[in-house]
């Protein structure tokens, strides 16, 4: 049995955040990545906001907007599943940067006001809280 196995045999009795805290553990049980096709989308989708946090975090946004992270694809449609279209479009804007040719003079200020809206990053009071009241709000959807 696996940490998300544990969450799911909980999860009547779990509060969203304690949930939500439970499946942070993929890092203590990466092989879980090799299995989680396996389970409910919306836990999919988690760990992989999860994920996206933690390599924001560790690495910096530049490496995830201009699409060289792990995963992007997938991270993006989970995050629009979770309502933080704002979010992934900012992404998705960024990934559109290396396709505009007449960019090329702007991609670097334009990436870097991209970066800075990204909820980890935004210096408006509220917007990271935000973010993860709204991954709680999805986890509580579909928990049951």
């Amino acid at each position: 049995m696996n940490f998300i196995d544990r969450a799911i045999a909980n999860r009547h009795t779990m509060s969203a955040d304690d949930f939500l805290q439970a499946m942070a553990d993929i890092y203590k049980e990466p092989q879980v990545w090799n299995v989680l096709d396996r389970y409910p989308q919306y836990i999919q989708d988690v760990i992989l906001i999860i994920d996206y946090d933690t390599f924001l975090q560790m690495e910096g946004p530049y490496d995830f907007l201009s699409g060289q992270a792990r995963r992007q694809e997938e991270t993006v449609a989970a995050l629009e599943r979770a309502g933080l279209n704002r979010e992934a479009a900012l992404i998705r804007r960024a990934n559109g940067l290396y396709l505009e040719e007449d960019c090329e003079e702007t991609y670097e200020e334009e990436l870097d006001a991209i970066a800075d809206s990204l909820a980890l990053y935004n210096k408006n009071s509220g917007t990271y809280e935000e973010f993860w009241a709204q991954v709680i709000s999805y986890i509580e959807q579909n928990k049951d």
